[in-house]
Parts: structure tokens; C-alpha cells; sequence
């Protein structure tokens, strides 16, 4: 059992069966994820109560994978000097992880040899795609997803598929900046908000709640019966995201439901107007929030780190 939603309401306890949790694993072991195999040295830069730290551990146990725990030692430098020593091919953790150690790792790129790490999984927020590019310099692919704890894990991931491969280095860009596909065994649908359509310029169109189904998403949360309305009547679990789907079956999350900022009838995302700012070489972190105003009724307040 996994807690979540624990800072921002009454913790609710999600119960997994050793089947989700094995067929999360087998989804996120494929070719369309992470493709973890023997030959692998995996860290799973989160903890084991974040999401089972994304089925890592139990998959890397399945297939024979060299497990490397970083324990409570999570900064820059210490992870960094954890990949070098303990030849780490792939590794997954939250944004705010890998914008660290970017940072820290371009300083003196000479001081750590990170030659065998190939790949690194992101999940929490949308990563910038100026920070997938960054780490493309430096010959390790960052591939994001999205995953809640009522998942069980990963539920899409971004690898390109077949298709993708001929299309233009920025388009290229554009598809792995989006929270990816549905991973083998989930699926993913859009339903609107018919109290108030959220409409963004760059989508132009509805954009709606990202539901999710599979045999390792959750049915019911522990002893809390008036949650019943996080699900569906035909079983699909409410994520509270908004999201937008393309032709391709691609998911770009826009925002949380209640992160959304209304200013003057228009909907603005917070999460693109972070990523705006992040792209621009002066800023290397943002958030954006959005605060009272007297004339448009909500209006973005940035913070940054430059």
C-alpha cells in the first residue's frame, strides 16, 4: 500500500496486488519504456514509497538487473559521483533531480565519467525541452512519463515510435517533450469539462481530464468510500490532469485541474508558462502561480532562479 495526496488533503491509501505490481513491471521492462535488461546498473534516484520508486525494483529483481540504492544521499554531487563509481546505465528520478545535476555535472563534466549511462526516465512534472536537449549534448536520452500512485506506477512514456524516427530533429523534440503513449496494457482517454471548457491558443481545442484504465490501476482507495467519485461508472480512474491527446495517441499534460489560471476568460497552463521561461538560457529554474487580480480575476506570479 502506497499514501498519496497526503499535502494537499486527507491521505488516501492506494492497495496493490502482487499481479498489478508484476504486470506494471513487465509493461515498464518492454521495449516501449525503459527496456531494462541483465547487462543493466539501474538507480532508482526515488524511494521505494514514492510509487514503489516506479516498479524499478521489482522489475530489475525480475530480469536480474544490477540494483544501485542511493539511499538518503540525493544531491547533485552525490549522485553524480554514485553513477561514475557504480557504472549506472539508467536511472530515474523527478525533474528537479536531473536539473540539478545537469547544472552541476556541466561545471566540471571532466570530474565524473558517466560514459555508460545511456538513458535517464523523468515523471512528476513535464521536463522543458530545453533540458532534453541539453542532456542529448551530452549522450544520454531523458525519456519522461506520467504515473500516479493510483497506477501503480508508469501509465505513458515517451519513447519515439518506428513512425516518428524519419520526422524532423524539432518535431522529434516537440513528441518527446509530451508525456508519451500509453504503455503496453494501459490505456488513456481525454474527457471535457463540460462546466467550463478549458481552451489553449497552441492546441486549439478543448483541451480535458487525462482517465487512465489497466490492470494495474487502482479500483478503490482503503476505507474511504466517499472517494467513489474519482472513478467512472465504466471503471476509469480521474486523474484531476488536464490533457490533450494528438493524432498519434500522444499525451501532452497541460496542467493540474486546480493549477490552471484563469485571467481575463482566458485559460493559461502554468506548466507551458514554466517551460517558456526555463528555455530561455538566464533562467534555470521557474514556478508560476496564480494570484488575485482586481481587473482579470487571476493573473500569473512567476518566481525564478537565474
Amino acid at each position: 500500500m502506497c499514501y498519496t495526496s497526503g499535502t494537499t488533503g486527507k491521505p488516501k491509501g492506494v492497495v496493490y496486488s502482487h499481479r498489478a505490481l508484476i504486470l506494471q513491471a513487465l509493461s515498464v521492462g518492454l521495449g516501449a519504456v525503459l527496456s531494462i535488461t541483465p547487462q543493466d546498473s539501474v538507480c532508482p534516484s526515488v524511494p521505494m514509497f514514492h510509487i514503489n520508486a516506479w516498479g524499478i525494483p521489482v522489475l530489475s529483481a525480475m530480469v536480474g538487473a544490477r540494483l544501485v540504492f542511493p539511499g538518503p544521499y540525493l544531491g547533485p554531487v552525490q549522485l553524480l559521483q554514485l553513477f561514475s563509481e557504480e557504472r549506472v546505465t539508467k536511472a530515474v528520478g523527478i525533474p528537479t533531480i536531473w536539473m540539478s545535476e545537469l547544472q552541476e555535472y556541466e561545471k566540471s563534466p571532466g570530474a565524473w565519467d558517466l560514459s555508460l549511462l545511456k538513458e535517464i526516465g523523468s515523471g512528476g512534472v513535464p521536463v522543458p525541452e530545453a533540458l532534453i536537449q541539453s542532456y542529448d549534448s551530452h549522450g544520454i536520452r531523458l525519456l519522461q512519463g506520467f504515473g500516479m500512485t493510483e497506477t501503480a506506477g508508469v501509465a505513458t512514456f515517451s519513447v519515439l515510435q518506428n513512425t516518428l524516427t524519419s520526422e524532423s530533429v524539432p518535431s522529434q523534440y516537440n513528441y518527446r517533450a509530451k508525456t508519451g503513449m500509453p504503455i503496453p496494457l494501459a490505456e488513456t482517454r481525454i474527457v471535457s469539462l463540460d462546466d467550463d471548457p478549458v481552451v489553449l491558443p497552441q492546441d486549439n481545442q478543448a483541451i480535458s481530464e487525462l482517465q487512465v484504465r489497466g490492470p494495474f490501476v487502482a479500483r478503490s482507495y482503503y476505507n474511504r468510500p466517499d472517494t467513489k467519485s474519482s472513478w467512472t461508472e465504466d471503471g476509469w480512474f480521474r486523474t484531476g490532469d488536464v490533457a490533450a491527446i494528438d493524432g498519434k495517441g500522444y499525451v501532452r499534460l497541460v496542467d493540474r485541474t486546480k493549477d490552471l489560471i484563469k485571467s481575463g476568460g482566458e485559460w493559461i497552463s502554468s506548466v507551458d508558462l514554466e517551460n517558456a521561461l526555463m528555455a530561455h538560457p538566464g533562467v534555470k529554474e521557474a514556478a508560476v502561480i496564480g494570484v488575485p487580480h482586481p481587473t482579470w480575476q487571476e493573473a500569473p506570479n512567476c518566481g525564478r532562479s537565474a
